[in-house]
């Protein structure tokens, strides 16, 4: 859960210099792990392309992590509902 912390604090810039690039690298090693809130925002880095230094999407690795993180996902849990994500 650190990963995932660490990864939050660089990708907000709270108390830190921003590093979205920095912040993705912490997401994955976390989701890699089953962290599913880390799941879901390595996916919406991808997403968006927040994590590349070109700013070039990746919306069929977000979906697949999107899709990761809901199916570990308790009913409550924050990742509930997860976002309409359209592949082409």
């Amino acid at each position: 859960m650190h990963m995932y912390t660490l990864g939050r604090t660089l990708r907000s810039g709270d108390g830190v210099k921003r590093d979205r690039s920095k912040a993705a690298m912490w997401f994955r090693r976390a989701a890699t792990n089953g962290v599913v809130a880390s799941q879901y925002n390595y996916g919406k880095l991808l997403e968006f392309g927040w994590n590349a230094p070109d700013g070039k999407k990746d919306e069929r690795s977000a979906a697949a992590w999107y899709k990761r993180a809901a199916t570990q996902a308790r009913p409550r849990s924050p990742v509930h509902p997860l976002p309409a994500v359209s592949i082409p």
